[in-house]
């Protein structure tokens, strides 16, 4: 099975509106890989786990609620 942080943005979109996944599960998915590779790259300055996934909840109600735009 494909992680979801393997998933381009077309097929995020359509897994997260045909709710395949949520959009928690897929910032969970990117976030746990963000942490397995940075000590590696070091990418990144800081990383704001709790706002993504604030961010995520709030588009899993607009997706839930039917008020969500192909990029929510």
């Amino acid at each position: 099975m494909v992680e979801l942080w393997e998933l381009n943005i077309s097929e995020a979109i359509e897994g997260i509106h045909n709710r395949s996944f949520s959009c928690v599960e897929m910032v969970k998915s990117s976030l746990s890989r963000t942490f397995h590779v940075e000590p590696k790259v070091q990418s990144f300055i800081t990383i704001t786990e709790q706002a993504a996934l604030a961010a995520a909840e709030q588009a899993d109600l607009k997706v839930s609620s039917g008020l969500s735009s192909p990029l929510t």
